[in-house]
């Protein structure tokens, strides 16, 4: 299946860069770019009464969020996201979706993009080959560290604030 490329700005590198992401409705998210990476549990970025189990949301913030944190090195760059949650990569793909709440976060994203003339397009990737990610989303950093030596020691920081700056409607 192919997809479309969505163009949010002048994009001066046609290198497309490769970034993984994956989300588990009851821990947390993965990200992996290049040797990068960052993780998140829930907990730590929510309101104590925090119940989102839209997995298609859930799974959509770790993309958004990874456009802010490696926005510096994504700069003029065509990104592919790979995410193994099929409804995501159509959303990503068309740049809309029907729910109010993944319409506001993929507003900050593609504003996050415009911002920084980074281009993306999403592709399906099958869970079992994001390993790495799997295992950041489920908490497993310390599998993670082994099972990928080559990794950068320490992950990138994720701001206290992320959940409620991403996720506040305009």
């Amino acid at each position: 299946m192919g997809s479309r490329r969505i163009f949010t700005g002048n994009v001066v590198n046609n290198v497309e860069l490769e970034l993984y992401t994956d989300a588990s409705s009851s821990v947390g998210f993965g990200i992996v770019f290049r040797k990068e990476w960052a993780f998140g549990r829930w907990c730590d970025f929510t309101e104590e009464e925090f119940s989102c189990k839209d997995i298609a949301f859930l799974e959509l913030f770790p993309i958004a969020l990874a456009i802010l944190l490696f926005c510096t090195e994504l700069r003029g760059k065509n990104i592919l996201f790979l995410c193994d949650n099929i409804a995501v990569v159509h959303i990503l793909n068309k740049c809309n979706a029907h729910d109010l709440r993944i319409s506001h976060l993929l507003r900050r994203l593609v504003l996050l993009c415009l911002a920084h003339d980074i281009s993306f397009s999403a592709q399906q990737l099958p869970g079992s080959k994001n390993t790495a990610c799997d295992l950041l989303s489920r908490g497993s950093v310390a599998a993670f560290r082994e099972e990928f030596p080559d990794m950068h020691p320490a992950p990138r920081a994720v701001p206290a604030d992320a959940w409620r700056s991403m996720t506040t409607s305009f």
